[in-house]
């Protein structure tokens, strides 16, 4: 009896990717929550302060809060962040001007950048939710419950997908590849085991950002194998 593709539940721990509800007005109600596509940014409004966390390659990272007044941030150390609104309640976000860019990427690693547009949060997209929604799944998942777990980590994918990072959207697929396989959906499995098995990707990471490899590695082995099993190949363990 051959054993069944492998789940594959990496951490979120490294993730960029608290989210929450838009903001429409300048002055941002409390609570309010963005983040960028691809899930490497994440900012917060509590009030009348803020939070920025943006997540750069090989674990670099920028973390900036402080006082806001209006559409500017105070990080301090002679850094202030503009948040100018876009249509759709999208916010462009940079150093207030381009005096303070230097003062501004002192509170950066050297391969990251806080710099971009950001996009109200979904509704279930926050992280909490997000780990609800993922426990919920593995919860039928567990109990045999396959098609109720497939169908919970799709409108998972389709809510938050555009803005999760890398590592938490490649650990979703392989969740939701391996809920393919038990029904039966061997066309769906390979389709989503085929990006987090790209052995170019893994090889770029391990050459130049080997932290990110590092995280990389667990799911690219989870998705080949998932890969193999749904393709009829695979290798004997």
């Amino acid at each position: 009896m051959t054993a069944a593709p492998r789940l594959s539940f990496a951490s979120r721990a490294l993730l960029a990717a608290a989210l929450s509800l838009p903001m429409v007005a300048l002055a941002a109600p409390p609570g309010t929550r963005y983040v960028t596509e691809k899930g490497w940014g994440d900012l917060s409004f509590e009030g009348d302060k803020f939070e920025l966390l943006a997540m750069g390659s090989n674990g670099h990272s920028c973390t900036l809060d402080g006082p806001r007044k209006g559409d500017i941030g105070d990080a301090g150390d002679g850094c202030k962040v503009a948040f100018k609104p876009l249509p759709g309640g999208r916010l462009q976000v940079g150093p207030a001007s381009p005096a303070m860019e230097s003062a501004c990427r002192m509170f950066c690693g050297q391969r990251a950048t806080f710099e971009g547009i950001y996009h109200p949060t979904p509704a279930g997209c926050t992280e909490p939710e997000r780990q609800a929604r993922q426990a919920a799944g593995l919860k039928d998942y567990k109990a045999g419950r396959h098609a109720e777990a497939a169908a919970r980590w799709a409108a998972l994918a389709t809510a938050c997908g555009p803005y999760l990072h890398w590592s938490e959207a490649y650990a979703l697929n392989n969740d939701r590849a391996v809920a393919a396989y038990h029904l039966g959906q061997s066309d769906e499995c390979i389709r989503l085991s085929r990006e987090g098995a790209n052995e170019e990707q893994l090889k770029m990471f391990r050459e130049t950002a080997p932290t990110d490899h590092d995280i990389l590695l667990p799911l690219y082995r989870a998705a080949r194998y998932n890969l193999q099993r749904c393709s009829g190949k695979a290798a004997k363990s």
